[in-house]
C-alpha cells in the first residue's frame, strides 16, 4: 500500500468525530495529523486491527466486515466451528476464540472470553456433557465469562490475582465502553456490540468466578480424551497450554502466538518467552490452537517466533501504545523481511515488547 494510500485511510478515520477520540485513545502521537512518516501508518494499519475489544475494525477496509460479524451473531452470539472430531471452536465478534474439547465422558472449555454472550448456552448447544472449565491465562477478555458458570474455574495459581484484577468493576466498565462505541466508517453509523438482552449491572458485577488453583502436570480426563497442563510463562506469569498426547494437539490460549504482548506489568522477561518456545518444540504436537488466529496453525510456525525473540532489536521497533497500559513504553519488533503489512501471513512473527522485558 502507497503512502498516499494509507494517508487515504486515515484521512477517513480522522473525518468523523468518534474516530479521532478512538485513535487519540489508542496513538495519542497520531492527534490530528494524517501526514505522518509512513512507518508510523504502517504501524497504525498493523496495529489497530488486531488491538481489543470493538476497535478491531476501525479501518474502514475491515470494520464492514467486522459488523456483519457482529450482525450475524445478533441472536447467536458466539459463532460454532467444528475443527475435528470432538474439537469445537467458539468464535465471538470481539475476535476471541475459545476451544471446547468433547470427550466420551466429560467436556472441557479452554476460556471464556468477554462474556457478553450467553456461553454456556453456546456450549450446550454442543454438548451436555459435565464440563470442566480452564481459563489459559488471566487476561479479561479470556475470563470475564467465567461468572456464566456454577462450576470451579481451573487457573494456574501465578494469574489468580491478575484474573480477579481484570474482572473488577472498573475494568470490566472500560471494556463495555469500548464494546458500546462501535462505529462503521461505511455507513457512519455508531452501534454496541453487545447483545440486545444485555445486563450491563449483572456484568459488572458479576467477578472472575469460583477460581481454584491447577498445576503444571495435571490431566483433565475428558473419557478417551486427556489433556495435560503444560506451563507456558512468558506472556503472563501463570499462562498454560493443553496438551493432547494422543492426537498432537497443543492449545496455548495467548501464551505462544505471531504478535505477542510482553510489555503489560504482569509480562514476564523475554528470556522467560524464550524458555517458553523451546519447551514448546520438545513437545510432540503437530497442530496448535491459539485464541486470536483463525488458523490452526502446523508447529513449524515456532521457528518463526523463535527467530524473532532471539534476533529482535529494540531500537528498530515500531512504537506502540495501548489504552490499557497509559504511560507504558513499548515497540513492535518484528521478524526480518516482513512488515505489518504481513500480519495474517502464516511466517509474520513479532513481539510487542515493554524495554523493562528485554532481559
Amino acid at each position: 500500500m502507497s503512502k498516499m494510500d494509507l494517508n487515504a485511510r486515515l484521512s477517513e478515520v480522522l473525518a468523523h468525530p468518534v474516530g479521532r477520540n478512538m485513535l487519540n485513545q489508542y496513538l495519542p502521537q497520531l492527534a490530528e495529523n494524517a501526514s505522518l512518516q509512513n512507518s508510523t501508518l504502517t504501524a497504525l494499519i498493523g496495529l489497530l486491527p488486531e488491538e481489543a475489544g470493538a476497535l478491531l475494525r476501525m479501518l474502514p477496509a475491515q470494520c464492514n466486515a467486522y459488523r456483519g460479524h457482529a450482525q450475524a451473531f445478533a441472536k447467536d452470539y458466539y459463532e460454532l466451528t467444528q475443527v475435528m472430531e470432538g474439537v469445537w471452536r467458539l468464535y465471538s465478534p470481539e475476535d476471541v476464540r475459545m476451544e471446547l474439547i468433547v470427550g466420551r465422558d466429560r467436556a472441557l472449555l479452554l476460556d471464556t472470553g468477554y462474556g457478553y454472550g450467553d456461553i454456556s448456552a453456546a456450549v450446550r448447544k454442543v454438548t451436555d456433557k459435565p464440563l470442566i472449565v480452564v481459563n489459559s491465562h488471566g487476561h479479561m477478555d479470556h475470563t470475564c465469562g467465567n461468572c456464566q458458570f456454577d462450576l470451579p474455574i481451573h487457573i494456574h495459581p501465578k494469574d489468580m490475582a491478575l484474573c480477579r484484577r481484570m474482572n473488577d468493576r472498573e475494568t470490566r466498565e472500560r471494556s463495555l465502553t469500548i464494546a458500546e462505541h462501535s462505529y462503521d466508517y461505511y455507513s457512519g453509523e455508531s452501534y454496541s456490540v453487545l447483545p440486545a438482552d444485555f445486563d450491563r449491572e449483572a456484568y459488572l458485577s458479576a467477578g472472575a468466578g469460583n477460581l481454584i488453583p491447577m498445576e503444571e502436570g495435571h490431566v483433565f480426563d475428558l473419557g478417551g480424551v486427556a489433556l495435560e497442563v503444560i506451563a507456558l510463562p512468558g506472556h503472563t506469569p501463570g499462562s498454560i497450554g493443553l496438551w493432547d498426547r494422543k492426537r498432537k494437539l497443543l492449545f496455548v490460549g495467548d501464551a505462544i502466538n505471531s504478535y505477542l504482548w510482553l510489555f503489560m506489568p504482569e509480562a514476564l522477561m523475554l528470556s522467560d518467552y524464550r524458555a517458553t518456545l523451546a519447551k514448546a518444540e520438545e513437545l510432540d504436537f503437530v497442530l496448535m490452537f491459539q485464541a486470536h488466529n483463525p488458523r490452526v496453525e502446523s508447529k513449524e510456525v515456532l521457528k518463526y517466533y523463535r527467530e524473532i525473540a532471539e534476533t529482535l532489536d529494540y531500537e528498530k521497533g515500531e512504537p506502540f501504545q495501548s489504552p490499557l497500559t497509559p504511560g507504558a513504553e513499548a515497540k513492535v519488533c518484528i521478524r526480518q523481511g516482513k512488515t505489518l503489512q504481513n500480519f495474517r501471513d502464516p511466517d509474520f512473527a513479532a513481539i510487542v515488547i515493554g524495554k523493562e522485558h528485554l532481559n
